[in-house]
């Protein structure tokens, strides 16, 4: 079944504030899934004008769709005398193209094509008449689709990659300037130093405050394993502290009382997006005159009381791992602080503890950003508000299909908190049984995270045991995370919540 797509349709994908987006979108990606798609070339000119007339950065998503499907030649042979042609010259260009395809539909609301070819469809009958809930009943929804959050920066990702590999210079040069100083403005701090990844940014944050041996340092008990390595590696103690269990960030209730004469930094996360309450965290650390560094791998955008994460603690690290809300292709990570003496310092230890070169002032490590992730990460800073706003609307499209539903515990955010949604998190007593039903219905889950820290064969040296830390147990336990990245269509969501509501009929 060979299907033309006019031009309504493609505009509707480039577009995706039109009101057919949800509907072509599916049509479109069951047409690149079955190879029966094809695009006529006597449209370009006109969408690449319309784009270009109301948004150009629209441009990216129509180059990269045109990569995907077939272009369909003009016919040779014009018939200027016909109705069509002479009431509407691009239409009738498409239908005579399908016609001498052989195609059985041309995909388009446009119905005066159909005085030349009677059979055109729109996104909506195609879903009905063609895929016939076939989508809505066989589709497979993985946890995160990398390639759909990528896929519309593909020409520009290209271009940046030409640029580095043009350029011979592939450490420490401008690339990695652009990119510090761009994140430096969007995170509202001073200073950004470019690294290897988000565990390395905590390691030098802890290094250039001088912690070490025989320091303790307050970490939540509820947050990745890398939080807590990056203490070890200093060779200070991690002192672990509940979550909030609304939230499931570190509770500031009950930081006080871990505090002894050894602690020397306060660590708090900003866990699956949401910001912690940082005012009284800072002001617990400034009344005991301990240091803050924030843990944002998670929550880049996200505030408290009209203030940035990544933007509190005196030198805070983040992650740019590929399946963050600012992601990489491949691992990299960044340091942000207000503080000029500590980001020159991590400047040094970053690079072999050197700032000229074969002169090493102290003992330092190769933990620097390259030029190429750089310019990756550039591409797509642009984008990172719109990919936020993005993420918010699908957690309410979550939390509107799945209010109610059995014993689901949604999302919470606390006063004055923002969340960008880096996952979307649910509790349930069922989350074993529930995981398995989504999969076996072709839909991706994760569990963050089966195993607190403190309970990682990696630290039972630490002699804790189970039921010292019963809220990050029962978060443990019944937490499971959704589908969610930026490009997900309010049907999948409708598709994942509907099966889930099935769960618990």
């Amino acid at each position: 079944m060979k299907v033309v797509i006019g031009s309504d349709v493609i505009l509707d994908v480039v577009f995706r504030d039109r009101k057919n987006f949800n509907s072509s979108k599916i049509v479109i990606d069951y047409l690149l899934a079955n190879g029966n798609g094809y695009i006529p070339a006597s449209i370009l000119v006109g969408v690449e004008a319309e784009i270009r007339k109301t948004d150009e950065n629209a441009l990216v998503g129509f180059y990269s769709l045109l990569k995907k499907f077939p272009i369909l030649k003009t016919p040779s042979y014009i018939d200027f005398e016909h109705p069509l042609a002479m009431s509407d010259l691009n239409g009738y260009l498409i239908a005579f193209a399908a016609q001498s395809l052989g195609a059985r539909f041309i995909l388009t609301y446009n119905e005066n094509i159909i005085s030349a070819f009677e059979a055109i469809i729109s996104s909506d009958d195609f879903i009905r008449t063609i895929i016939d809930g076939n989508l809505t009943k066989n589709q497979t929804v993985p946890f995160l689709s990398l390639r759909e959050v990528n896929e519309p920066y593909e020409p520009q990702l290209e271009r940046a990659f030409d640029e580095v590999i043009n350029s011979g210079w592939y450490l420490l040069g401008t690339q990695l300037k652009k990119f510090e100083t761009d994140y430096a403005h969007y995170n509202q701090v001073d200073h950004c130093l470019g690294v290897s990844n988000g565990l390395d940014a905590l390691h030098l944050s802890l290094l250039a405050l001088g912690i070490g041996a025989g320091d303790e340092v307050i970490v939540p008990s509820n947050t990745y394993i890398a939080t807590v390595l990056a203490v070890t590696y200093v060779g200070a103690t991690p002192i672990f502290v509940e979550p909030n269990m609304a939230t499931y960030n570190i509770d500031p209730l009950k930081i006080e009382a871990k505090i002894t004469g050894k602690t020397k930094a306060i660590m708090p996360v900003h866990l699956y997006g949401q910001a912690c309450e940082m005012d009284e965290i800072m002001r617990i650390a400034s009344k005991h005159n301990l240091m803050v560094v924030e843990d944002n791998a998670q929550s880049q955008g996200a505030t408290y009381n009209n203030k940035l994460t990544g933007s509190f603690g005196n030198i805070n690290g983040t992650s740019f791992y590929p399946g963050k809300n600012l992601g990489a292709l491949g691992d990299a990570g960044a340091v942000t602080t207000n503080d000029e003496v500590l980001a020159a310092k991590v400047a040094t230890l970053r690079n072999y503890g050197s700032n000229k070169k074969y002169y090493n002032e102290v003992v330092g490590h190769n933990m620097r950003l390259d030029e190429l992730q750089a310019a990756f990460l550039s591409v797509k800073l642009k984008d990172l508000v719109a990919a936020t706003k993005q993420r918010n609307d699908i957690a309410s499209w979550y939390k509107q299909i799945l209010s109610g539903v059995g014993d689901i515990i949604l999302p919470n955010v606390a006063n004055q908190a923002t969340h960008v949604y880096h996952l979307f998190v649910i509790r349930t007593q069922n989350r074993a049984r529930l995981q398995e039903y989504l999969t076996k219905a072709g839909i991706g889950t994760l569990i963050h995270y089966p195993i607190p820290p403190m309970h990682q064969e990696a630290y039972k040296n630490l002699g804790y045991v189970h039921g010292e830390f019963p809220i990050a147990e029962e978060v443990a336990a019944t937490s499971l995370s959704l589908p969610l990245w930026p490009g997900m269509t309010e049907d999948i969501v409708v598709l994942i919540g509907t099966r889930i509501k099935e769960f618990f009929a």
